[in-house]
């Protein structure tokens, strides 16, 4: 058996499950890989040693004692800038789950390893990316006065320094980094910090767009930030400091949707039964409502509609009931903000766009979005704004109309627009039909009467093909 290959059901190899387990036998084990020629210096998927591993788990495994095992055998042993990064990394842990006494302890070990054998070393330089040095805004501390002095004076800083040292140390696509950095960033937000929130979740935006298609940590992220763009905009209504709810921030997370769907659409891959793509998309039309309700250049109103034209033109679409964007953007409600249960739904300040919306409607249009396109009963925009209680004279239904709409096209019930609207006054919806200004041209009328009398399969042997959708929707 080969030690190094055989894994578990998280794809585990046997010495990583054991250099962070909290089994009392688990040096007992170690000793015994170590005997049979386990590699303790072998890096798993993640780039992760053994070493690197118990000082992740040590925090909420209480493994101390293997990682103390680890760090000090014999046989293979580690580098003094190997211990130095394992004891930093053990202590932002710690830090992270709020144990500031065991994280000191280990950033003590760490700079003593450091600065106290001779020659003395540096702490590496971590180059930070614009959105990672706008999250942080801090630096790490270079000796144990600035860190000592830090615990007294400014604890919450402490977190920031924990951040710090698990992202120099992890990278960006590491899901640790990731769940440490969500973490803080829902405290922020519990905490009514905005600015911090809105900086450190940007920053999770970017340490979760993997390569390996789509990552529902992603979507998670994309929904979480286009919720808060509505908080923090209801919020700031009556400042004049708006730069929070800003256009490249919004912006910034749209396009990350439509990259996002994009990949998805060619991915091939139903791990989720498309519920990825769903709240994506939920996510584009809300974010467009944040986005259409900024005041933006002609510059910056072009990038949205590029944007929003590229989405269009994939068509991707819900798989829920088949709603595209525009039928989206006709429904009454965003069902993944609303009937989904959120991290941040324990604070009382959430907030969404109101749908539906005939901004987005009309924007939507105008970048080449079917007027009269159908989810899978064959429900048009006209029958969604019906069902969420538009009438003929609404502006979202005067937009449809304005692009060519077809108020007599039918669903897979054979039910107009008006049928819905008047179902208990069905003398008001026949009034509808006999006033021709309703109808936007003649051959609808045709279609109509064709449909109603022409059933049999030898009249349509007398009109093109091309016609029969067309009649069948009349």
């Amino acid at each position: 058996m080969d030690i190094h290959e055989t894994t578990n059901e998280l794809l585990e190899t046997i010495v990583e499950a054991w250099a962070c387990s909290p089994d009392p036998s688990a040096i007992e084990v170690m000793q015994l890989l170590l005997d049979k020629g386990a590699d303790f210096h072998k890096e798993n998927c993640e780039g992760l040693t053994p070493l690197m591993v118990a000082a992740i788990g040590a925090s909420c495994q209480q493994n101390w004692p293997v990682f103390e095992f680890i760090l000090t055998q014999e046989e293979q042993p580690f580098s003094r800038p190997d211990k130095i990064m394992a004891l930093e990394l053990m202590g932002a842990f710690y830090i992270n789950t709020g144990d500031s006494g065991n994280g000191l302890f280990c950033w003590r070990m760490a700079m003593g390893f450091r600065f106290d054998v001779s020659p003395a070393l540096s702490k590496p330089t971590t180059v930070l990316s614009e959105v990672a040095g706008k999250a942080f805004d801090a630096s790490e501390v270079e000796n144990l006065e600035q860190l000592e002095e830090m615990a007294v004076f400014d604890p919450d800083s402490l977190i920031v320094q924990a951040l710090l040292i698990i992202y120099r140390i992890l990278g960006i696509d590491s899901y640790q980094t990731w769940e440490c950095l969500t973490k803080y960033a829902l405290d922020c937000w519990a905490l009514n910090d905005g600015r911090r929130f809105l900086n450190i979740s940007m920053l999770v935006l970017e340490c979760s767009q993997m390569e390996q298609g789509l990552w529902i940590t992603t979507v998670d992220t994309i929904r979480r930030l286009a919720m808060s763009f509505h908080s923090l905009r209801r919020e700031e209504s009556d400042a004049e400091d708006r730069q929070l709810v800003s256009f490249p921030n919004v912006m910034a997370v749209l396009r990350c949707a439509a990259n996002e769907l994009h990949r998805y659409a060619n991915s091939y891959n139903d791990y989720d039964d498309g519920e990825s793509c769903n709240i994506l998309l939920d996510c584009v039309i809300q974010l467009t409502i944040a986005l259409i309700s900024l005041t933006m250049t002609d510059e910056e109103s072009f990038e949205l509609k590029r944007c929003l034209y590229q989405l269009v033109r994939l068509d991707e679409r819900s798989s829920r009931n088949g709603y595209n964007l525009l039928l989206l953007a006709c429904s009454s409600s965003s069902y993944y903000f609303s009937s989904l249960e959120l991290e941040m739904i324990d604070s009382l300040n959430i907030h969404v766009g109101q749908l539906p919306s005939a901004e987005v409607i009309r924007v939507l249009l105008e970048v080449g979005a079917d007027p009269d396109s159908k989810d899978t009963i064959g429900n048009t925009g006209l029958h969604v704004l019906a069902r969420a209680g538009e009438t003929f004279t609404s502006p979202t239904v005067l937009a449809l109309f304005e692009a060519g709409a077809h108020l007599d096209q039918t669903n897979v019930m054979r039910e107009t627009m008006a049928d819905i609207l008047h179902k208990d006054s069905p003398r008001q919806a026949n009034t509808i039909f006999l006033t021709p200004l309703e109808f936007p041209s003649l051959k609808c009328l045709s279609a109509r009467a064709f449909h109603k009398h022409n059933m049999c399969s030898t009249f349509f042997d007398l009109i093109p093909s091309s016609l029969y959708d067309f009649i069948l929707q009349h």
